[in-house]
């Protein structure tokens, strides 16, 4: 079977597309077998979608569904599919955690709860063979009218996975620029966090679990990205790059073996590291790390389980400087009950 993925327009909150990580990586195992999948993404095809399923006679189509202002472009996608008489499935963090919203649309036949490498290929071996839908874990479906959710997917060792196939995009339209790297590309090495956040999908998404590819996948798949568009720049986008400093240095160690002469930057907690880690990490090429403060209010911190103190903050802020690695801070507003003084306390952290 021929399945189409289609990446749904982000409107107007991104002015850099973003490389379609997990469609890319659905499409890069389906492809390990006798199924042909194809990518289309919607942020930077000219091409409309009436074209390209005329082009590529797909069997089924699948969209990743975000929640924001982007499920408008996925009601779109679905309503243009269903107007060839095409079957749509739904994957991604929105549809996995509302698979019932989705299959009341009237426009969906197929939710992928959760990670969807596996659980699509199952769908299309089924749908091939005219087997039955109620052994695929992982799968949301209609029947006769009635929503029927299986039983939730395993978490998979991403290490039995291939490497990225980035031929199936156009990779060269991805690029960020970030200080002095103007074609950085984004990339994920693990999936998931043990973090207990109020405010974060991961708990019913990855239910807490973090489990991370091999740090050899890692550089064979940045090698690659190097010889195809020559990238001068990495970004780590896990939720949590690494959950032991061992894998972090053996990541280290094998961008300096490899001579792979590249900035990079991930997201990490501020208590993971010390100061000598850090020098570790500068040492290998990371010029940048993403920190998620949220709040500079004690009180907000307790509330949304962060797990930090404030101490923390300043002195991995400070050791950063002090070595050379630029830093970049979230912080968030609007948690519910959160007083004036809290956010003064906010504000006041940041500056």
């Amino acid at each position: 079977m021929t399945i189409l993925l289609v990446a749904a327009k982000w409107a107007d909150i991104r002015h850099q597309p973003i490389s379609p990580l997990g469609l890319l990586a659905i499409a890069t195992y389906i492809n390990t077998s006798h199924h042909k999948c194809i990518i289309f993404d919607r942020n930077i095809e000219k091409m409309s979608l009436h074209q390209i399923i005329e082009q590529v006679n797909p069997d089924i189509v699948g969209i990743s569904a975000f929640t924001g202002k982007v499920l408008k472009d996925v009601v779109k996608i679905a309503k243009i599919v269903k107007k060839h008489n095409l079957p749509v499935v739904l994957g991604g963090v929105h549809a996995s955690l509302l698979p019932h919203q989705a299959l009341n649309s009237g426009i969906v036949d197929y939710v992928v709860v959760g990670e969807g490498e596996i659980t699509t290929m199952e769908l299309l071996d089924a749908l091939e063979n005219e087997r039955s839908l109620y052994t695929i874990d992982g799968l949301a479906f209609l029947d006769k009218g009635q929503i029927i959710i299986n039983k939730s997917r395993k978490f998979i060792d991403l290490s039995k996975f291939p490497i990225t196939d980035w031929t199936l995009i156009k990779g060269d339209k991805y690029f960020q620029g970030m200080g002095d790297s103007k074609k950085m590309l984004r990339i994920y090495t693990s999936k998931g966090c043990p973090g207990s956040c109020t405010f974060c999908y991961n708990q019913s998404f990855h239910k807490r679990t973090w489990r991370g590819r091999s740090p050899q996948q890692i550089i064979e798949e940045i090698k690659l990205l190097k010889k195809l568009y020559n990238i001068d720049g990495v970004g780590f986008i896990d939720e949590l790059w690494s959950m032991s400093k061992e894998r972090v240095f053996e990541i280290c160690r094998l961008f300096i073996e490899n001579n792979i002469n590249i900035s990079w930057y991930f997201n990490a907690r501020v208590d993971q590291y010390n100061k000598n880690d850090l020098q570790i990490l500068y040492d290998a090429g990371c010029l940048w790390i993403f920190l998620g403060i949220e709040s500079g209010s004690k009180e907000i911190l307790k509330k949304i389980k962060k797990g930090i103190c404030l101490e923390n903050v300043v002195n991995m802020f400070q050791f950063c400087k002090e070595i050379g690695i630029s830093t970049i801070a979230s912080f968030m507003i609007g948690f519910p009950n959160e007083t004036e003084q809290n956010l003064k306390e906010t504000v006041g952290f940041a500056l």
